[in-house]
């Protein structure tokens, strides 16, 4: 084992110049890429979502959108392809990328050289960074800025927005509800006058009325029969007496007055003695109608003849019984009219009901508007003063005094790094690749002989001058050489950074 390894030991010294010049070779290009990477500078800002100024028990915004998915929104609408090209093209953000680019390659180029990070967590502050990396310290901070700008105009807009749009559907809702209350209250108003007759709120009036009617019906059937009757006795007493006279009708106003005089002295005498001044006051007064009665003799009694005053009574009774059965048709029709509306009264109530309900429906909708109307004001309101939710800043980009890359010694390290693996790669590979006998073991292994002693390959002086000449060959070509040939391609034909990234994108192009 350690014969072994006295073996490979004695040749990795043999080949240490070959390898030490692979390693050589990718450390000067590392070194060479280094120097030539372009130095970056990169600013930072950072941003605060504060939460709501009021507290929403009080009044609410009615823009309700979470922290996260506000940033998401207004990150995507910052970073939109025609806000990328505007903003490299106001501020020159890519002054060392060709000026041939097509906008879709600047708007790539600068979402690569922008990065947006959130720190969005339960019960704690949302911060948003935003970082812009640029050949010159004063170019990425005036972008990162004009981000913070951008941003922060974006969330006054979505905000304001937001809240104007939900006024302005509320205006228009509640607008369309009162012309909707206006439509359905004037079909209220026009059915109540086409069925003003059969309205529910006047059937008690109706239901009183009839009952009215019904009570003055019956009295004036029973003043008809009444009357009937007094007719059928006035022509019974005619027919059997020839005449409607009566002894009172006969006698003329001093008989009556003569006859009162002594029926009131009769009373008198009951109660006075003959010589009472008040007897003999009434007796003198009789004296004097007796002597009027007895000078009028027969030719004053009234010798009207009882059939004018027979025509004349059933006239009378005709056309009062003519007048009772006009009012008792007018009744009827009247009933007949009045109970026709109370029967059609639960219909138009029913018609009423419904067209009330949706009156009703529509009201509740309209003061529900009208209620969200009052928050959609107060809500644009607590916007439009910046007391609801909002971005504010907290710690604005200034110019960097230090580039952030390159990372000159990490790209070197990685260039010695590669060396290194490269030149392990080669001696493996020339190990394999070489099938010589050069132990005492492979001549037993592979022969089957087992040599006495071994004698070792002595160089002449010329191999061992041609050898060194080789060794310094290889130097020069790998120390000399090749970083002057690298630097004729960075000057002459391309850049090494692009030469790199053409390379990248022809890898990229064949993995594809």
């Amino acid at each position: 084992m350690s014969e072994l390894i006295r073996f490979y030991w004695r040749l990795l010294l043999r080949r240490s110049p070959m390898m030490i010049a692979l390693v050589a070779l990718f450390g000067v290009v590392a070194v060479a890429y280094a120097i030539n990477q372009p130095n970056r500078y990169e600013a930072s800002a950072r941003l605060l979502v504060e939460a709501p100024q009021i507290p929403d028990d009080l009044a609410s915004s009615t823009v309700n959108t979470g922290a996260a998915e506000e940033l998401q929104i207004i990150q995507q609408r910052v970073m939109s392809r025609a806000n990328l090209i505007e903003i490299a093209n106001k501020f020159n953000a890519l002054p060392d990328v060709a000026p041939d680019l097509s906008p879709d390659e600047v708007a790539q180029e600068m979402e690569a050289a922008t990065m947006i990070s959130s720190q969005t967590r339960r019960d704690q502050a949302n911060f948003v960074d935003i970082r812009f990396s640029a050949a010159d310290p004063k170019i990425a901070a005036a972008v990162v800025n004009e981000y913070v700008t951008r941003m922060l105009d974006e969330n006054v807009r979505m905000r304001t927005g937001r809240a104007g749009n939900t006024l302005d559907f509320f205006e228009q809702e509640v607008e369309r509800l009162s012309e909707e209350l206006a439509v359905q209250s004037g079909r209220i108003s026009a059915f109540k006058a086409e069925n003003a007759t059969t309205l529910p709120e006047s059937l008690n009036f109706r239901l009183s009325r009839e009952s009215a009617l019904d009570e003055r019906l019956l009295g004036l059937n029973r003043e008809l029969t009444s009357l009937e009757e007094q007719r059928e006795r006035v022509i019974a007493v005619y027919e059997e007496t020839g005449s409607l006279r009566t002894p009172e009708a006969d006698l003329t106003p001093e008989q009556r007055q003569l006859r009162d005089l002594e029926s009131e002295l009769s009373s008198a005498l009951a109660l006075y003695s003959e010589t009472n001044p008040r007897v003999t006051v009434l007796q003198t007064r009789i004296e004097q109608l007796r002597r009027v009665v007895s000078g009028q003799g027969d030719g004053g009694a009234s010798t009207s003849q009882a059939p004018s005053v027979y025509d004349v009574t059933l006239a009378e009774i005709d056309a009062r019984a003519n007048s009772l059965t006009g009012q008792i048709t007018g009744v009827e029709r009247e009933l007949e009219t009045l109970r026709e509306r109370i029967e059609r009264t639960p219909q138009t109530a029913i018609a009423l009901e419904s067209l009330e309900r949706v009156y009703q429906n529509v009201q509740q909708q309209h003061d529900g508007a009208v209620s969200r109307l009052a928050r959609a004001k107060t809500g644009q309101q607590i916007e439009l003063t910046a007391q609801g939710q909002r971005i504010t800043v907290v710690e604005n980009a200034t110019p960097p005094e230090w580039p952030t890359s390159p990372n000159r010694k990490l790209i070197v390290a990685a260039g010695g790094l590669a060396g290194v693996a490269a030149a392990a790669g080669l001696f493996a590979l020339l190990e394999i690749l070489n099938s010589s006998i050069r132990r005492p073991a492979e001549l037993v292994s592979r022969v089957g002989i087992t040599p006495i002693a071994t004698i070792p390959y002595i160089r002449t002086r010329r191999q061992e001058r041609t050898r060194r000449m080789l060794q310094v060959s290889v130097f020069l070509l790998f120390f000399v050489l090749a970083p002057a040939a690298l630097y004729v391609v960075h000057q002459y034909v391309m850049p090494l950074p692009e030469l790199a990234e053409s390379a990248k994108e022809l890898i990229r192009g064949l993995a594809v």
